[in-house]
């Protein structure tokens, strides 16, 4: 066997390596500096891990935060290698010992943040380990250019000077050509091999809905989906606790979800955090500050509630969706009001002209995304250089179900040689309003008297026009020079079009007041795999129990694609479960013998040969052979709850806080009582079932203030020991009783 694969087997429980891992492996054993582009879940992280595991050397990870460096290091220490991190979260005794671990060579992988590798003193401790490989994750952060750029990357442009001979590796999942480039200049990459994988996710399935009943649609997915775990962004702080509240109080806390925000301490933030990890929450509601330190793999679903600010941070955080490979959702609500206020911040902020341009070019490219009537797949990737020609993709809204079309050939036309007879390039509101025949000073400036395409559309309306011109950018027929203006261009598809003799044809959606209902997605979470629901229950409960015994995530112990190869082939030695994709030597001896102790009684009981769904009926009632049947992905839901209950309106007001709590923003609540009852929220001693209780009643108390509803108020406070509140309730209850009399 190759030395390479016998590590990748040994270690990681593969037998062969994804498209771009083997060759990236070799140019850093061959010490060449790589440049890695491949989407999330494509196995980026394996690239750097294996070298030095396999040379019995050092690799220095560069990483942006401490939650994804820990997660890695945990995940590495599972599969028998060890690994460490360090960062000022770690006691000063336990990194004397890392220090010493490194020197004595016991390490193979360290993860350190970019601030830290800068020092003069750690570069120094650095050279004197002689590391086989340098990785810097995440390198989008180093790029102007990107939706996530952060100062402190670009203090690392000096590491080939430093480390001349070590090869270094910079890896992301995000990244337009523009920021490909900027990386590669940034760290000075002595002639880097390239490796730009497809931008494709096929587990993946991509809907737009209507932004109408957000709430009641997010509730009708999670119904469909009871045992899915999933993260749901939202625009502000504010709107995270109110739809978590929601969501809890609409399904009688079948749906417990929790907030996440920058604005709860950071206690509260990492216990939210670690409790989705570890499968105690299924759900939690967001906003972008969570995420990028999740390496969860077996995430179901990513909902949008409101418009991502660009096209960038929309891919990132859908990405964080079927890691493991199964279909999952990505499903955005859409509403132009959004993109309205992001607008609106984009041009308060206070960032250099040039800046604002590039952002509100991303922001409009990201809500043509939205409208666009063509396969979603084919417009995300084209926007990042790839084409995808795979068209119906089948896992879109628009493949699915498409929308009535009409032929827009002569449109098209009129269009293009509106755009190619402009006296310079403009965008696609004047070119809309050219067509128009509009008279505006804007558009009699630009002479459109000469151009022989002025006034040909006049009845059709702007805003559609518009809309037209963005399906011609999306199917190549025009091009956006990326200049921050947004400005149009013809393409040479476009200008092959025009000098054609009528053999090409091009369909637009029909307008919008035609257009039919978005309908919803179906599709199946393991289509065509036969396997035992019963087991692969009791596995993840085994799993689960594990993890929680050792403090870390159950996907640390097994992904969820090896239970359900487990419940399907039915290893019953440890040789059989060596063949299982993701079990390793290392994870085989720990947890082998529990694993196998369940799957032997199915096994046992198996018909001989197993067929699964295709043959054989069921033959014992010690296993249920189960083929998933195709449940509606995103189906409609009855009523819920009394259109009479309104949702909590909550008005922010930022309160002087003590220096020892900088930034804490509290939501005062109006009413002189209820903002000390939501400071009670805030403590860090509540679990979470009692923080949520006392979040939903006040919000049932904001809405009603019977004298029920403080009565049950004042009880449950004096039930957490906060008597002089509880008084204060039981005496609003008599006043409400008195006045209800």
């Amino acid at each position: 066997m190759d030395p390479l694969i016998a590590t990748l087997s040994d270690y990681w429980g593969y037998s062969s390596f994804l498209p771009h891992q083997e060759s990236v492996v070799r140019e850093l054993l061959s010490n060449k500096d790589v440049f890695l582009l491949k989407a999330t879940g494509g196995g980026k992280s394996l690239c750097y891990q294996l070298p030095p595991v396999h040379t019995k050397t050092l690799g220095i990870v560069i990483s942006p935060l401490i939650s994804l460096m820990k997660d890695q290091v945990d995940d590495l220490n599972q599969k028998g290698i060890r690994a460490a991190t360090l960062n000022s979260q770690i006691p000063s005794s336990e990194q004397r010992q890392i220090k010493k671990d490194l020197q004595d060579g016991k390490i193979r992988l360290l993860y350190i943040s970019p601030e830290r590798f800068a020092t003069e003193s750690f570069v120094k401790f650095v050279k004197s380990l002689s590391p086989s490989l340098i990785a810097i994750d995440e390198a989008h952060c180093i790029s102007k250019w990107g939706h996530d750029f952060r100062p402190e990357y670009r203090k690392l442009h000096t590491i080939k000077k430093m480390f001349p001979d070590v090869p270094v590796i910079a890896l992301t999942a995000t990244a337009t050509k523009e920021v490909q480039k900027d990386i590669v200049d940034q760290l000075k990459l002595k002639n880097p091999r390239i490796h730009i994988g497809s931008f494709d996710r096929p587990n993946l399935r991509y809907e737009i809905r209507d932004a109408g009943d957000v709430n009641d649609q997010i509730l009708e997915y999670l119904d469909s989906h009871p045992e899915d775990s999933g993260i749901i962004y939202c625009f502000s702080q504010k709107n995270t606790e109110e739809l978590a509240t929601f969501l809890r109080l609409n399904s009688d806390n079948a749906h417990y979800a929790l907030p996440y925000h920058a604005g709860l301490k950071d206690e509260i933030r990492k216990t939210t955090q670690e409790k989705f990890i570890r499968d105690e929450v299924r759900i939690v509601c967001a906003t972008v500050a969570f995420g990028m330190g999740i390496d969860k793999p077996d995430i179901r679903f990513v909902i949008h509630a409101n418009l991502p600010k660009d096209i960038e941070s929309y891919y990132q955080e859908i990405g964080r969706a079927g890691r493991d490979g199964l279909p999952s959702d990505c499903i955005l609500f859409y509403n132009r009001g959004d993109k309205g206020k992001l607008m609106h911040f984009i041009k308060k902020d206070h960032f250099s002209a040039e800046r604002k341009k590039i952002r509100i070019s991303k922001l409009l490219a990201m809500s043509d995304y939205c409208e666009s009537p063509i396969c979603r797949r084919k417009v995300l990737l084209g926007y990042f250089g790839e084409d995808f020609e795979q068209v119906p993709c089948t896992s879109c809204d628009n493949c699915l179900y498409p929308k009535q079309k009409i032929d827009g050939t002569e449109l098209t036309t009129a269009i293009l040689t509106g755009v190619m007879n402009m006296p310079f390039a403009v965008g696609k509101r004047k070119v809309a309003l050219m067509l128009r025949g509009s008279s505006s000073k804007d558009i009699t400036s630009l002479h459109p008297e000469r151009n022989p395409a002025y006034g040909k559309c006049s009845s059709y309306s702007e805003q559609q026009l518009m809309k037209w011109i963005g399906e011609l950018i999306q199917l190549g027929y025009l091009q956006v020079l990326d200049d921050g203006y947004s400005v149009l261009m013809i393409s040479e598809k476009g200008r092959y079009l025009l000098e054609s003799t009528g053999d090409q044809s091009v369909t637009f959606s029909m307008p919008s007041a035609t257009e039919e209902p978005v309908r919803r997605i179906k599709g199946s979470r393991f289509a065509d795999v036969d396997y035992h629901a019963g087991l692969l229950r009791e596995l993840k409960a085994l799993r689960k129990d594990i993890a929680r015994e050792q403090g870390t995530a159950p996907y640390i112990i097994f992904h969820d694609d090896s239970l359900v190869e487990m419940a399907s082939v039915l290893p019953t030695t440890r040789e059989e479960l060596l063949e299982v994709r993701g079990v390793g030597q290392a994870k085989c001896e720990r947890y082998g013998d529990a694993f196998l102790g369940m799957i032997r009684p199915y096994a046992v009981a198996r018909p001989a040969p197993f067929t699964g769904s295709s043959g054989g009926a069921k033959s014992s009632t010690w296993y249920e052979t189960q083929t998933v049947p195709e449940p509606a992905c995103f189906p409609m839901r009855s009523e819920r709850m009394p259109e009479s209950v309104p949702e909590l309106q909550v008005e922010p007001v930022v309160e002087v806080v003590p220096e020892s709590e900088p930034g804490t923003v509290f939501l005062i609540l109006k009413n002189d009582i209820m903002p000390k009852i939501h400071e009670q929220a805030l403590r860090t001693d509540l679990s979470d079932r009692e923080r949520s209780r006392l979040l939903d009643l006040l919000y049932v108390l904001k809405k009603t203030g019977s004298a029920k509803n403080w009565d049950e108020m004042g009880r449950f406070l004096s039930d957490l020991g906060v008597e002089e509140l509880a008084v204060q309730c039981q005496l609003h209850a008599g006043e409400e009783e008195r006045a209800e009399q």
